[in-house]
């Protein structure tokens, strides 16, 4: 079932919309819950249940399985949930020490505990 919204702008360069009040229920979210919003290759939008809840302490993330920029995403989102603990692998080093610089810069008191490079 489609859902329609207009787009709004607040302040000088930001938008919103809302969200259909009964998605929020059926999902079983809460205020100041966090939401994953990807771009398809298409341009589309996919709003999306996060995979992290906030008791989660530490996360495990294969750079080789999944896009970078979504490895950054899901490392957010389990910083801003309360993660403690990350250990990310990949067999691309020059990748993995991307997303290490990434997440070492932008999240502060955050320890990156393991940084594995695994040979496939």
């Amino acid at each position: 079932m489609p859902y329609y919204r207009k787009l709004q702008k607040i302040g000088g360069s930001s938008y919103f919309i809302t969200l259909p009040k009964d998605w929020i229920q059926k999902n079983s979210l809460n205020k100041s819950e966090i939401i994953s919003l990807t771009e398809s290759a298409t341009g589309d939008l996919i709003v999306a249940l996060s995979k992290f809840t906030k008791n989660i302490k530490s996360a495990n993330l294969e750079l080789d399985k999944t896009d970078r920029d979504l490895v950054i995403r899901m490392a957010t989102s389990a910083y801003i949930n309360g993660c403690t603990e990350m250990t990310i692998s990949s067999s691309d080093k020059q990748n993995l020490k991307s997303v290490e610089k990434y997440i070492q810069s932008r999240f502060p008191g955050f320890i990156l505990r393991r940084v594995i490079i695994s040979f496939h």
